[in-house]
């Protein structure tokens, strides 16, 4: 079975899209002297104003910890959009706990209520199933799928260490192309709409991530590869992200943000009520490599 084949792998593959969109710009703040000194030269020629908006609605979200959001991913090769609504935190470590139509991820027939929980918590993805009458999966509600598996142990450390749904924000200083497009209502709020562009080296190791470099990440099969990320927000009175939509590669990923704080936290699910998938997965993809 290749790796195209297999609802489950793409199932590992979408969750990590979100986890490291998350960490994409953010990411650049580690690329060292020469970044620091493209940063100055983006902010002399781009809107102080915008730079400003945008980095403060970073430091506010960043503070805020958690978000209850709905978000929908599209990758190369994907036939419809997977759509996610649940808790993302930042506040103690990246961790994610969302509900997924099962179908989307072609998972169906694991679940009898159309419906997988997916959770990201401590290095790996987790997903929620039906206990089986047979196989790895019986008598168990739980997949474990650890991160490095896909994204390869350089990877999952990026998404680790910088992983946040808004990070990018406060590093969009990196932009050479960053502008307001105007006053939008979005979700019931009043919002102004920024876009930027940043390019894969504006992007430090989150580009490379993205583009699937490195021993034993996948990510290059669901973005075909990464030159640059393209990058919307939409901010409200408050000084608050209400929607962002960030294109790189062949994959997009948009995300809304219901409410921020005073979410509820990511648990990681018993061991004894779980099967671990992760060298199953490594060894699939060695074979199809």
């Amino acid at each position: 079975m290749g790796m195209r084949a297999s609802g489950v792998w793409l199932a590992g593959a979408v969750t990590v899209v979100v986890g490291v969109t998350g960490c994409s710009a953010g990411s650049a703040v580690d690329t060292g002297k020469k970044a620091a000194g493209k940063a100055a030269g983006a902010a002399d020629r781009a809107n102080s104003a915008v730079l400003a908006a945008l980095t403060s609605a970073g430091d506010r979200s960043q503070k805020a910890g958690s978000a209850e959001v709905t978000m929908t991913t599209q990758l190369q090769g994907q036939a419809a959009p997977t759509t996610m609504s649940g808790t993302y935190s930042w506040g103690s470590g990246l961790a994610f706990d969302v509900e997924v139509d099962a179908k989307s991820l072609q998972m169906q027939q694991l679940v009898s209520d159309g419906t997988v929980t997916m959770r990201y918590v401590k290095g790996a993805y987790y997903y929620g199933v039906d206990a089986q009458p047979s196989g790895p999966l019986k008598d168990k509600h739980w997949m474990k799928i650890e991160a490095s598996a896909v994204l390869g142990e350089q990877g999952e450390a990026a998404v680790a260490s910088s992983g946040n749904p808004t990070a990018g924000l406060r590093s969009l200083r990196y932009s050479k192309n960053v502008s307001e497009v105007g006053k939008e209502t979005v979700l019931g709020r009043a919002t102004t709409h920024y876009k930027a562009v940043l390019s894969k080296d504006d992007l430090g190791q989150a580009g490379k991530v993205l583009s699937g470099e490195g021993d034993g990440n996948l990510m290059g099969q669901f973005t075909g590869g990464v030159s640059e990320l393209a990058f919307e927000v939409w901010v409200d009175g408050d000084g608050m992200p209400v929607r962002m939509n960030e294109q790189f590669g062949q994959a997009k990923v948009a995300m809304d943000f219901k409410k921020f704080g005073a979410t509820k936290s990511v648990e990681v699910p018993p061991a004894s009520d779980t099967a671990d998938m992760t060298e199953a997965i490594k060894k699939q993809s060695a074979q199809a490599g």
